[in-house]
């Protein structure tokens, strides 16, 4: 990412705030897969699960000490990736507004969150997709969480891509930069011998 461009810095915030605001909801929202029957609808999510009779809506929270090990995975990664994306829109915000000596220290912060959030997704997402999966087999049709976790974690991998991308060229550009710019420096040392050395150099292989 061009850390440097206030607009990119404000379109990556902007992008990480609205991918931990649909990760929130995703986490929290009692809506990953529905089952109807002739009593009515139970609608589970990570969290809760409800039950719908016309329009009355009765929610209460699913037993931590009952639930599966998937379930508690889930929970626990999809809460991961709600924190590490806040704190990712956050910190690349202030790169905007800290001075020049810490805006690499943040940067480097940000990047890292990034990539955290990434992975925690993936895997809260995949555990969240791989439960419904399992209650779709049983007849049960998909909620609003689970399309909203995949949009989040779709927000997330794109600011993640274009993050790697320009860490990859930057990391290309500095290891050129440090290969010549040691070169500069034999001509105080060697003098007129500098071209002869740097050619020697060359013909080692070490340049």
């Amino acid at each position: 990412m061009a850390f440097e461009n206030r607009r990119v810095i404000f379109i990556t915030s902007s992008v990480l705030a609205v991918t931990a605001i649909l990760y929130i909801i995703a986490n929290g929202l009692p809506m990953w897969f529905q089952l109807s029957d002739a009593s009515g609808s139970f609608i589970f999510g990570l969290w809760q699960d409800c039950l719908k009779t016309g329009a009355k809506l009765v929610c209460k929270s699913l037993p931590t000490a009952r639930a599966k090990d998937k379930v508690l995975a889930a929970r626990a990664f999809m809460t991961v990736s709600c924190i590490l994306s806040s704190s990712s829109a956050v910190s690349v915000l202030l790169i905007a507004f800290v001075n020049e000596n810490l805006k690499k220290n943040i940067s480097v912060l940000a990047k890292g969150l990034v990539v955290a959030s990434v992975i925690g997704g993936i895997i809260g997402v995949s555990l969240g997709i791989s439960i419904t999966v399992d209650a779709l087999n049983a007849g049960a049709s998909v909620g609003a969480s689970f399309i909203l976790a995949i949009i989040a974690l779709v927000f997330n991998i794109a600011v993640y891509a274009v993050h790697a991308g320009e860490y990859l060229s930057t990391f290309k550009i500095n290891a050129k930069a440090d290969r010549t710019a040691s070169v500069k420096n034999y001509g105080s040392t060697y003098g007129p011998d500098k071209r002869r050395h740097v050619e020697d150099l060359k013909r080692a292989g070490l340049l």
